[in-house]
């Protein structure tokens, strides 16, 4: 058995055991994001995960190329763009240029994983946009950095989830995005 069977082999071998614990898995974005209710082997308690496809290094790198490529070059007046399908339309529209016009090397289910992670990050809500799919999710809190979002599950009740944000730095501007995707604005003049 060679060394890439071998590996493939441990990884089914862990979804395996992972699947296995799964106490609920149901789809939330078909075909990139699910959820799962599970038992956290530490606590005991039950733990919401989300399950998103997973990049692999060459794909990380080309999509923090691609973001930084349509950072630097999408001039869009957002009052043209319409509704957040359109958004969404443009933005895979400008993926697709950007990938070959400075063609980066992809195969065409990674260009997929690509897309959605930005689409999600850009025009939706980011990590926590799978939590926005699921009918079974009444609320989503977080009480700070580096400590897990929690939501209130129609069944299962409060209970963690495997999303939380870094730093200081990157909660402050989701909860900017929130605002402004709600129509508001959040300054130090102006805080909510």
């Amino acid at each position: 058995m060679d060394e890439e069977s071998s590996q493939r082999s441990v990884e089914v071998e862990e979804k395996a055991r992972e699947a296995a614990a799964f106490k609920e898995v149901y789809p939330l974005v078909e075909p990139y994001a699910y959820a799962a209710i599970t038992k956290d082997p530490k606590t005991l308690g039950l733990v919401y995960m989300v399950i998103e496809p997973t990049l692999q290094p060459g794909e990380k790198e080309a999509l923090e190329k691609i973001r930084s490529i349509l950072i630097e070059t999408l001039d869009i007046n957002l009052n043209e763009l319409g509704s957040r399908e359109d958004a969404e339309r443009l933005l895979k529209k400008r993926i697709e240029e950007a990938v070959r016009d400075y063609k980066i090397k992809l195969q065409p289910e990674a260009i997929d994983k690509v897309e959605y992670y930005l689409v999600r990050d850009l025009v939706r809500y980011g990590k926590v946009d799978p939590l926005m799919y699921d009918h079974m999710v009444e609320d989503i809190s977080c009480d700070g950095p580096k400590i897990p979002v929690y939501i209130w599950h129609r069944e299962y009740e409060s209970i963690p989830t495997n999303i939380y944000f870094e730093s200081d730095e990157e909660l402050d501007s989701f909860v900017i995005r929130l605002a402004y995707l709600a129509g508001k604005h959040i300054s130090i003049a102006n805080p909510i």
